[in-house]
């Protein structure tokens, strides 16, 4: 950030310049007024907006040279540079300790970096401090800020509690637009977080109203990168992909490092769930920049995980190898646990990748014991649910077969769907394990209505996966080449499909046709191996083919 001040005929003008990087990209603004400081907020104010963020007045009754502060501070945290940022407010304490607001802005830090009871405590005490009567937006900011506190807290209803109560003070407020929409944000997070995503929308919705009327660009983009969430978990991927891509790159361009790591990280998912990890891993450089950006503020961890997890779908294996060991999680008679399920799902991705299937079976295990977003994450969890019961189907078929109850009795109303499609494709592994072709069938038929209706198309990729096999070993070449067409292109991208489409092409021909998914397979395997009885050898041409 550069300032110029200079006096000029009119009074004083001040010019501030925002510098991105080291080339020639420069956001710059004037403002003129009777008095500097006057001039240094008008300009403060304009480089906000500029940016995409709100600039109205802190609170109101703020004095004139603190408000100056505030938005200096603010501008420092736009920069990243929290430690000027809480210089500033240090030299605020001093100077107006009978106001609150240094105590807001040093709570937004300190929620910002995880110090969250530190957080708590300080807007305690500007609420104790803020008259709801005479400045019902300061009281409602503070509570604002406590539901977000709360919510990475894992509280939802702490955040509805404190998001009710903004909104309650300000829904017939004058001039609080801005602060009525972020209770609105705010409490769209806790229904979110419990899975009731139509009342999430809704309120999304509201607060995006009132943000594109006041402006704030950052805050719809913010709110367009939850919508892609949603949507992501409705299995509407395609909208999700879209809608998350534009929010990312917003709010690249906002230097908003924790909103773009959740917005990059779930585009990265939703072009998974789409069967695109080629085109999810071009993302893969952006989300170790930000991981290195996020460290300080404890994003650094989750992001590493997210990357090994794109780098194993793309079959780049020492990449990841690299991150995963980094994790100590379990491993062959040693325990180390990791800090997180997300932890223990990779290092089973990654054993799965390396035929490591005991292995894998323990750490999927671990995984959904400790996993806490069973409502806000339901796809997530029905994957978790299928991956261990096909591995424990292999020695223990009846504990597999409990898994299938077990995960529609977990996840909630708006994951139903998704938890039938999955507790379907449990059931079939268990009836293969058991050699019992007509529940296999049963399963089948069920698990393919559900995925035509109301799927992903990683969804359709795991009932391929699921039935193909089988049906393949049963001469069923009809409905085998039923679902793996019903995977449409990804086998252009997906190393899983394409070796779907290969076995189909072994058995079914032409011999050209089987050449071409080979090379396709072997093209997506990266380190990953291509099974050896579908590599095509001219003696093992069927008849039928030759």
């Amino acid at each position: 950030m550069l300032a110029h001040v200079s006096e000029v005929e009119s009074g004083w003008q001040v010019r501030l310049e925002q510098v991105h990087g080291e080339g020639v990209m420069r956001l710059a603004v004037d403002a003129v007024a009777s008095h500097p400081t006057d001039a240094a907020s008008q300009a403060t104010d304009r480089l906000l907006v500029a940016l995409g963020f709100p600039a109205s007045p802190a609170s109101s009754g703020v004095d004139r040279q603190l408000m100056l502060t505030m938005k200096q501070v603010q501008a420092a945290l736009i920069g990243g540079r929290t430690d000027a940022a809480r210089e500033l407010l240090t030299l605020a304490r001093d100077t107006f300790p009978e106001s609150s607001e240094w105590a807001y802005q040093l709570a937004r830090i300190e929620a910002m970096e995880g110090d969250l009871d530190s957080a708590e405590a300080s807007l305690a005490s500007v609420l104790s401090e803020t008259s709801v009567h005479d400045d019902p937006v300061a009281a409602a900011r503070a509570k604002n800020l406590l539901g977000i506190v709360c919510y990475k807290k894992g509280d939802p209803d702490c955040v509805k509690r404190h998001s009710q109560g903004a909104i309650d003070l300000l829904i017939d407020s004058e001039g609080a637009a801005d602060e009525l929409g972020r209770s609105y944000f705010v409490r769209s997070m806790a229904t979110f977080a419990t899975g009731e995503w139509e009342a999430s929308l809704d309120d999304l919705a509201r607060a995006r109203m009132l943000w594109t009327a006041s402006g704030d660009r950052l805050g719809i983009a913010r709110i367009d990168s939850n919508r892609g969430i949603i949507y992501r978990q409705r299995a509407r991927t395609h909208e999700a992909v879209a809608l998350l891509e534009d929010a990312a790159n917003q709010l690249q361009a906002f230097h908003s490092v924790s909103d773009e790591a959740m917005a990059r990280s779930n585009l990265v998912l939703a072009l998974l769930d789409e069967g695109r990890p080629v085109d999810a891993i071009r993302h893969e450089p952006r989300l170790r920049e930000l991981a290195e950006l996020g460290r300080r503020y404890g994003l650094g961890a989750g992001l590493d995980l997210i990357r090994a997890n794109l780098l194993i779908r793309n079959g780049r294996m020492t990449d990841a190898s690299r991150i995963v060991e980094a994790l100590h999680v379990l491993d062959e008679g040693e325990s180390s646990p990791p800090a997180s399920a997300e932890a223990y799902s990779v290092a089973a991705i990654d054993a799965l990748a390396r035929e490591r299937f005991d292995f894998a079976e323990r750490v999927t295990s671990d995984a959904i014991a400790l996993d806490s977003n069973k409502r806000c994450n339901p796809r997530g969890m029905a994957k978790q649910y299928l991956t261990l019961a096909r591995l424990r189907a292999r020695h223990d078929p009846d504990g597999a077969a409990s898994l299938s109850d077990r995960l529609i009795e977990v996840l909630p109303h708006e994951g139903r769907d998704q938890a039938r499609l999955y507790a379907h494709l449990i059931d079939a592994n268990v009836a293969v394990a058991r050699n019992e072709p007509r529940a296999v069938q049963t399963a089948l038929d069920a698990a393919y209505a559900l995925a035509q209706s109301s799927s992903a198309p990683y969804d359709r990729l795991a009932v391929a996966e699921t039935f193909v096999p089988w049906l393949l070993a049963n001469d069923d070449l009809v409905q085998a080449t039923r679902l793996v067409g019903s995977l449409g292109g990804m086998a252009q991208q997906n190393f899983e499909a394409a070796v779907l489409e290969l076995r189909l092409y072994r058995d079914t021909g032409p011999w050209q046709a089987w050449l071409g998914a080979y090379d396709r397979a072997v093209a997506l395997a990266g380190e990953r191996a291509v099974p050896a009885d579908l590599r095509p050898r001219s003696g093992q041409i069927p008849l039928t083919m030759r």
